[in-house]
């Protein structure tokens, strides 16, 4: 596109951009360079490595412009630039979210799940979606990798029209509440939003988890969705039920979908009371919890016109989602693994409860808290763990600049009087070897906190670690002795 379609003005060079972004690490040649920056420092830094980096033209803030006078490339001047950045990259790429089906998933829990079924089934449905989240963007078959939960305003319009452009005419898209406060999707035209639940987690962000809920609500009140999918087993959730701007259907107790769930060797099995009758289905799944995730995502198909009926029996060949409740096992003759995402009180505390029932003999469990985020939560996460299972290893999940010992620390205030059953391991490879090692048949460990995540946070530096490696190499080493 060329810069003076982009943006009008007598000073605008006649530049053909090659692509726009915000983050020095996305510039490519011929990119134009959103210099957005808290200060004048981070400012210069900033528009030296992008110019480095290829690009042809900065845009910026006018104050800002005037110390940019001695660039080596043209600068231009846009008013509200920060604001606009999304704006501005919707017109360069053709406004992508415009002609696809956008679906919004928020909550503090089982975002990347509902929308990862979500793509899962539309495609098993014949309408192919796309996957902007946790695990990356693009098509579930070969998703790229992503930094954070929701792109930044400019990649997010990029992500778009790459899958648009790969025939990808629905996109399910998990906004957190870091997104939403920041306005980063405020330019993506999203038809129906989904809210999975509240429960405590950013507050080093937030502040208050009123704040944080408020965040949240942003989804159904600052777009004009077509309709809403909320979670009214959550308390949050039954007043932002009332206060969306746009029909609602509900699901959980007493909700428009309610079910019922019983175990089977193969899964579970869910009968579903719905405004469309009765359907059911055995899932693939093994918590409870995980039920409405998948009906979440269910509601939400059949709300965009497939039949009930279809959904639910695609629901019933549902793929696993990765890094959530994965089960790794390697024989009958060994104790088996199960990585979860779950890094919050309340998912930690479900997902527990969940593998309790599945167990056929001890539940043990692995887990750590992230070091410059909420501490707050740390003591409630060493109290559901102790409560919860009957050996527990505290170890490390993404440190990053903090001691390790000291978090493990705020997390031991949670645990109170823990008879022994309790152990701390600060190398995370270790504390996941020597739970499984004390394992037995018929026991379940949990490694909880990282998911799918194949890296360590440690001094700044990111570490290659792959909890679902090294549960698989453990097993397969006591597999070797037995």
């Amino acid at each position: 596109m060329n810069l003076q379609l982009l943006i009008a003005g007598d000073n605008v060079p006649d530049l053909e951009l090659a692509g726009l972004c915000e983050h020095t690490g996305e510039v490519r040649p011929g990119f134009a360079f959103i210099a957005v920056a808290a200060n004048d420092e981070v400012f210069d830094a900033h528009c030296d490595a992008a110019v480095s980096a290829g690009a042809v033209v900065i845009l910026c803030a006018p104050d800002q412009a005037v110390r940019a006078v001695d660039a080596s490339v043209p600068v231009v001047a846009v008013a509200d630039v920060a604001a606009r950045r999304g704006e501005l990259a919707a017109a360069f790429y053709g406004d992508p979210s415009s002609r696809q089906q956008c679906i919004g998933i928020t909550g503090t829990n089982g975002k990347t799940s509902v929308a990862y079924h979500l793509a899962d089934l539309s495609n098993a449905l014949g309408e192919p979606m796309g996957y902007c989240g946790t695990l990356g963007w693009g098509s579930l078959e070969e998703l790229r990798g992503g930094e954070m939960t929701t792109a930044n305003a400019v990649a997010l319009q990029r992500n778009l029209a790459a899958m648009a452009d790969d025939g990808m005419g629905r996109v399910a898209l998990e906004i957190s509440s870091h997104a939403l406060d920041q306005q980063r999707a405020r330019d993506v035209h999203i038809d129906v939003g989904v809210f999975t639940n509240l429960t405590r987690d950013h507050l080093d962000y937030h502040g208050t988890v009123e704040a944080y809920g408020a965040a949240k609500s942003r989804l159904f009140t600052d777009w004009s969705l077509r309709w809403a999918v909320i979670n009214v087993d959550d308390g949050f959730g039954c007043e932002l039920a009332e206060k969306a701007r746009c029909p609602v259907v509900t699901y959980g107790a007493g909700a428009d979908w309610q079910w019922r769930a019983e175990r089977d060797s193969d899964g579970l099995r869910v009968l579903w009371n719905t405004p469309h009758g009765e359907l059911s289905a055995m899932l693939p799944v093994v918590a409870n919890y995980a039920v409405a995730n998948v009906t979440a995502a269910v509601i939400a198909l059949v709300e965009m016109g497939h039949a009930p009926a279809e959904v639910v029996e695609a629901a019933a060949a549902l793929r696993a989602v990765p890094g959530r409740m994965e089960l790794i096992s390697v024989s009958r003759r060994a104790a088996t693994a199960v990585v979860d995402y779950a890094h919050t009180p309340d998912a930690l505390e479900k997902a527990l409860a969940a593998l309790r029932r599945f167990a056929a003999g001890r539940l043990i469990c692995v887990v750590g808290c992230g070091g410059d985020r909420d501490r707050g939560k740390r003591a409630l996460m060493g109290a559901a763990a102790s409560a919860g299972a009957d050996r527990v290893w505290l170890t490390s999940d993404n440190p990053r600049s903090e001691d390790p010992q000291a978090i493990i620390e705020d997390m031991l205030e949670g645990v109170g009087a823990a008879d022994g059953t309790v152990s701390v391991c600060i190398e995370r490879e270790h504390a996941i070897r020597a739970a499984i090692e004390a394992a037995h048949i018929g026991d379940v460990v949990l490694i909880a906190g990282k998911g799918h995540e194949d890296y360590q946070e440690i001094a700044g530096m990111r570490l290659p670690f792959d909890d679902r490696l090294i549960a698989r190499q453990s097993l397969l080493a006591i597999e070797g002795r037995s």
